[in-house]
């Protein structure tokens, strides 16, 4: 039996996985590490929320009893992905790509929260 042939940066027939899995967010909150609050706005029903200092903009909306898909609470399951009409996300899970992040069109609105005064979000 031959031993396997080592790995190198030539081959384009080798495929690297890597699987990740967190059990706890990686960085704080955008409603831990925040001074300020902001506006979010239901672009389906015009309905408007001030997201309190040290409240994340998820449990804002379930506080007024906005019915918003969720999971684990910290960033890490994506269960809460939420599309942005219009405003700057403060992105601070550990789900989305860079690519992602740059875009600007979607975040998780469990632990991120908003860089501008206002978030218009497709709910």
């Amino acid at each position: 039996m031959r031993p396997p042939a080592p790995l190198s940066r030539d081959r384009d027939d080798v495929r690297l996985d890597c699987h990740v899995e967190r059990f706890t967010q990686k960085e704080k909150t955008a409603s831990q590490d925040s001074g300020a609050t902001y506006r979010v706005t239901l672009s389906r029903s015009g309905a408007g929320y001030e997201v309190a200092q040290g409240k994340s903009i998820l449990d804002t909306l379930l506080d007024a009893g906005v019915d918003v898909p969720h999971g684990c609470k910290q960033g890490i399951c994506g269960a809460c992905k939420t599309q942005i009409v219009r405003g700057e996300p403060d992105h601070r899970d550990s789900v989305l790509s860079a690519s992602e992040r740059t875009a600007g069109n979607v975040m998780m609105v469990c632990v991120s929260g908003c860089k501008s005064e206002e978030l218009v979000l497709d709910i």
